[in-house]
């Protein structure tokens, strides 16, 4: 009798738990921005999200920055408009669930359905032309002139440069001009405000000398490293405060490697993704 008596206030005892613990545990399953965020960037499908929203308590911030920001990661109108429908805190989705345009790719999951934000880090531009002033150190000796560029990108971090410049000076009434022509790859590091690279190129320079009408010109291999930073001051423009590049040239049979030079301007993108 005394084991059957222990069995009865053991087995009472664990049921008391077992109906004290379910309703906590249920109740701490929440739904929140969070895990719809989460579902999203695990690629689950939106039909997925919307059954999980009608059949989960419900506890969403329905606030316009908080819509927004769903909006920005990628969730679909349909799963913003269950959220904002869903109701009060701690009460299940209302309603249906939404239909959804027939040309989602649900199949594929939201994953591949995602795009970055207008105006985000995660776009970049498929042209870059810039252009503006230059000064060169070369040698001991201070040129002033132009320096501009192409580039193409097929990566946010990735690209292809073609860099050009020119600049001159007068040393004893001789009038003295140096040009380069490079192309190279060009690494990239994009952010809201701002856009660092660095790059390394080759190519040709050309460095001439006239004084009344006669003039010599030589030309020879060059090879520049550098990099610089560029503001943005929207999609399509920026700034380049800076472009500091180390040039090295070989005129006469003799590497040149004390050439320093530095360009700003500005900096027109095209195109975007």
């Amino acid at each position: 009798m005394r084991t059957i008596r222990l069995l009865i206030v053991v087995s009472a005892v664990l049921t008391g738990l077992i109906l004290f613990a379910v309703p906590a545990w249920a109740q701490t399953a929440t739904l929140t921005n969070k895990g719809i965020l989460d579902m999203v960037k695990g690629g689950l499908a939106a039909e997925i999200i919307l059954a999980k929203i009608q059949t989960s308590p419900c506890d969403f911030d329905t606030s316009s920055a908080a819509l927004i920001e769903m909006k920005a990661a990628g969730v679909p109108d349909a799963v913003i408009l269950a959220v904002v429908t869903a109701g009060s805190p701690g009460t299940k989705g209302v309603g249906p669930p939404q239909t959804l345009p027939q040309d989602f790719p649900t199949t594929q999951g939201l994953a591949n359905h995602t795009k970055p934000a207008p105006g985000s880090p995660k776009e970049y531009p498929k042209a870059e032309v810039f252009g503006g002033g230059s000064f060169l150190r070369s040698e001991g000796q201070n040129y002033v002139g132009w320096q501009g560029s192409v580039a193409g990108n097929f990566h946010r971090n990735i690209g292809v440069v073609g860099d050009f410049g020119g600049q001159y000076t007068r040393m004893e009434g001789v009038g003295v001009s140096s040009y380069q022509f490079l192309l190279g790859p060009r690494f990239s590091v994009r952010g809201e405000r701002f856009t660092a690279f660095t790059h390394f190129l080759g190519g040709r320079a050309n460095v001439g000398a006239g004084l009344e009408g006669i003039s010599v010109r030589f030309s020879g291999p060059a090879l520049a490293c550098g990099g610089g930073v560029d503001v943005n001051l929207g999609k399509y423009v920026a700034i380049r405060v800076m472009q500091l590049d180390w040039v090295m040239t070989r005129i006469l049979g003799e590497w040149q490697t004390h050439n320093v030079r530095y360009g700003t301007g500005v900096v027109f993108r095209f195109g975007g993704t």
